[in-house]
């Protein structure tokens, strides 16, 4: 890849108490902003400097120093330390953000990693704006009181951030990729590869089939009675150690295996758990006869 000069032009970088600084050569910075992330941006910068690195990966950041705001990235936390908790790592920058960020500053979080900073501004005893970003309607917040914007990249996490956080400004943003980082490649597909079956639009993806020609192979199902043959064993191995135990220990031993393994065992388990029934003694083959 090749340099990304032509787009950080007017952006200057100082190195400042371990943090890389960015500012607007073109403009005097009027606001002071603290970008975290699970991952070192100080790093992300110079890959992205050196062609190396995609720009939607700075979150922003660039648009905000265009716009006037200075940037504050710190390098990559060491995650070998036994003090490091990947969604508690704003302790290490709380100094930093009291005496450099100013009262009007902004902490501003790529991910659901901050603690103590939303925490402490819930208490009144940090006087800084924190913003932070949700993905999707599962995600969560710690003390989401504390939280003065949240920036959504789909409409489910924006509904989600207002349940959360009703006091907190939500905005909606669409993320997108930085095309030109990529090069053009000629469209001449040989393929079309389909995996997993979770929430799969199977009617879309059968329509599509039929209006090609092309060959269409189907992996799945005999890799699926490979792992269903795997499991029968291993039922019929947990039986036979097992079939003493009290009915609730069968299954929690199950609980990791999945929800069909589940209630096959739990058919098969309930009469011999309560005394009566042949037993795992009763069957010879477990992938004929586990579960008839």
């Amino acid at each position: 890849m090749t340099s990304n000069s032509s787009v950080h032009q007017g952006i200057s970088a100082e190195h400042y108490r371990g943090m890389t600084i960015l500012r607007s050569t073109e403009q005097k910075p009027f606001r002071r902003v603290l970008y975290l992330n699970s991952y070192g941006m100080a790093r992300a910068w110079r890959d992205f400097r050196e062609g190396l690195h995609p720009g939607q990966h700075l979150w922003g950041c660039l648009e905000l120093v265009r716009m006037g705001y200075e940037i504050a990235m710190p390098e990559e936390l060491t995650q070998k330390s036994r003090f490091f908790n990947y969604r508690r790592q704003d302790l290490k920058h709380l100094s930093f953000a009291v005496s450099w960020l100013g009262r009007d500053g902004i902490v501003y979080s790529g991910h659901t990693i901050l603690f103590w900073t939303p925490l402490l501004v819930r208490l009144k005893l940090l006087r800084r704006h924190v913003v932070t970003m949700l993905y999707a309607r599962g995600e969560n917040l710690r003390f989401p009181n504390g939280y003065r914007g949240i920036l959504a990249l789909t409409p489910a996490a924006a509904d989600r951030a207002r349940r959360l956080a009703p006091n907190a400004r939500v905005a909606h943003i669409r993320w997108g990729v930085d095309l030109p980082f990529f090069p053009v490649q000629p469209y001449s597909p040989q393929w079309f590869l389909s995996c997993g079956k979770t929430r799969r639009d199977f009617v879309t993806l059968q329509a599509a089939a039929a209006a090609q020609p092309a060959e269409r192979h189907c992996l799945a199902r005999q890799r699926a009675a490979i792992y269903r043959r795997r499991w029968r064993r291993l039922a019929h191995g947990v039986l036979q150690k097992f079939d003493s135990r009290p009915l609730w220990r069968l299954r929690r031993l199950a609980d990791p295996v999945g929800g069909r393994f589940r209630r096959t065992l739990r058919r098969w388990v309930h009469p011999v758990a309560r005394g009566h029934g042949s037993g795992p003694s009763g069957y010879s083959d477990p992938d004929r006869s586990f579960g008839q």
